[in-house]
């Protein structure tokens, strides 16, 4: 289901439009209502959560999704909705207002799959845009190709990515090694990325360090080959050092890596503008212990279908459950909702499989 919210023909005004196959409706939104500021405050609510600071009860947390539900699924776009199949169906939110970009739409309560996150809604970020190219088929694969690409500045907070590693490795070899491949690169400078993605070729790209938003434009921190310091890299020059490498997924385990403005202000954006397919990232910062269960489950499912939606609410349900054993029972699990899936329209499906049954 594709879902549409335009810049209106009026100040404050926009127009919500949803699509799925022949059927199209449109509703009015209007930006100045206050539940706008509301679902803002709520993402900025989450990023205290992520720092260490307090968070919303359960109750608040259904309160908030039930809405944000109720305020874009209204009208004729509301009565499409109620038209939907069973089954999986993907929300893919597309928006050129930079209020609606804010929203946390990852949060959505839809009325007929309850509780969330759940495994047959899967809300996706669509950038507007002319692509590159038309979208590629899903690409068979005789064997999976990831480069892990860890930074660890000495003047940055430690990464705990072996962590990371391990769960990786211990997904990886429940498929047989044979199937999958892992090069890490420990202590990544750029020159260090630019030789690996000279010397091989990969399938997966995926960043486990800091990241950050400057004046608008995000930053992920690599390591000085002099100083073993911070090295930032903005988000188009990631994107550079990516372009036409034909990579089908990157994952940026990076807090704000989501965040920025302006078309090459996000990495998740700029990545998605030189042809990567889909992008996980996050919003707001992310706490380190939520990194390695998610990513561990996403990887997994990846691998069962190659579909990258599949993956991303499996590793969200994976990532709650395994928190909600250290939350206090009234309160809510948020960090599930951290990361975004940023992909470009229908393309959903990245891998299928050669051999071992599948």
């Amino acid at each position: 289901m594709d879902l549409f919210v335009l810049h209106g023909y009026a100040k404050n005004q926009a127009i919500a439009l949803a699509r799925r196959g022949p059927d199209i409706a449109l509703s009015r939104l209007d930006l100045s209502h206050p539940e706008i500021r509301t679902f803002i405050r709520f993402t900025e609510q989450v990023e205290l959560v992520a720092l260490g600071g307090a968070r919303p009860t359960t109750q608040e947390l259904d309160d908030i999704g039930n809405r944000l539900f109720a305020h874009i699924f209204q009208g004729e776009v509301g009565r499409l909705y109620d038209r939907l199949p069973t089954g999986r169906i993907s929300i893919q939110i597309a928006t050129d207002e930079p209020d609606i970009q804010r929203i946390p739409w990852e949060f959505i309560r839809p009325v007929d799959r309850q509780p969330v996150p759940h495994r047959e809604r899967c809300v996706v970020r669509i950038l507007p845009m002319c692509a590159t190219s038309d979208p590629a088929p899903a690409k068979r694969l005789r064997k999976l190709k990831v480069l892990l690409v860890v930074a660890d500045p000495v003047d940055q907070p430690g990464v705990t990515w072996q962590d990371v590693e391990h769960n990786l490795r211990r997904v990886f070899e429940a498929q047989t090694k044979e199937f999958v491949t892992l090069k890490v690169i420990p202590g990544a400078t750029s020159q260090a990325l630019i030789s690996a993605l000279n010397t091989e070729s990969f399938d997966v790209f995926h960043f486990l360090g800091h990241g950050c938003v400057v004046d608008g434009v995000g930053r992920l921190v690599l390591v000085d080959v002099a100083t073993r310091e911070s090295d930032f890299l903005a988000a188009e020059q990631v994107a550079v050092a990516l372009a036409g490498e034909r990579i089908k997924l990157a994952i940026l385990s990076a807090c704000l890596s989501g965040a920025g403005k302006d078309d090459f202000g996000p990495v998740a954006h700029a990545l998605l503008r030189v042809g990567i397919p889909a992008v996980v990232a996050n919003q707001t910062s992310i706490p380190t212990k939520s990194v390695a269960p998610f990513v561990a489950a996403l990887y997994q499912k990846l691998l069962h279908d190659g579909n990258i939606d599949s993956a991303m609410m499996s590793a969200r349900v994976a990532l709650k459950d395994e928190l909600r054993k250290i939350v206090p029972q009234q309160s809510a699990v948020v960090e599930w909702g951290i990361p975004s899936l940023y992909r470009l329209p229908n393309g959903a499906q990245l891998f299928s499989y050669k051999g071992n049954g599948k």
